[in-house]
């Protein structure tokens, strides 16, 4: 699975939903995926917008590595026209060949339900999916 960057952010800084995601990822109960465009857009959020302290947010960091495998996609999609930070998200989802993708994207990822057979949905409907599996 990969999760959004604003996922991400809210399972740090907020707690909930994303964080039961994050906790299982941790524990090495789902797959974790992430990409360099994903860690960077959370570190600079947690950095600029919530004013997180310098080893807050390193060790947050450090943290999402250890739990995820790190992808490097090769494609550049152009299937959200609105907004280019949504395709490096699916890009990621792609390249891992992921099952789902998580994120709280209302206006363009969760619009679309599904991407190239990945599932895109929100932090319950994840939650909730996985439980049938």
């Amino acid at each position: 699975m990969v999760l959004d960057s604003n996922v991400l952010i809210s399972a740090l800084h907020f707690g909930g939903k994303p964080e039961e995601l994050l906790v299982l990822a941790n524990e090495g109960s789902i797959a974790l995926f992430l990409s360099s465009f994903i860690l960077e857009e959370t570190e600079r959020v947690l950095r600029e917008k919530l004013e997180w302290k310098e080893q807050a947010v390193r060790d947050a960091m450090a943290a999402l590595k250890d739990a995820a495998t790190i992808v490097h996609p090769t494609m550049t999609l152009e299937a959200v026209p609105q907004d280019e930070t949504d395709n490096r998200i699916l890009e990621c989802a792609v390249e891992a060949h992921a099952n789902f993708l998580v994120t709280g994207d209302q206006r363009h990822l969760l619009p679309l339900k599904q991407y190239k057979g990945i599932r895109i949905l929100t932090p319950r409907e994840c939650l909730d999916a996985l439980v049938k599996q």
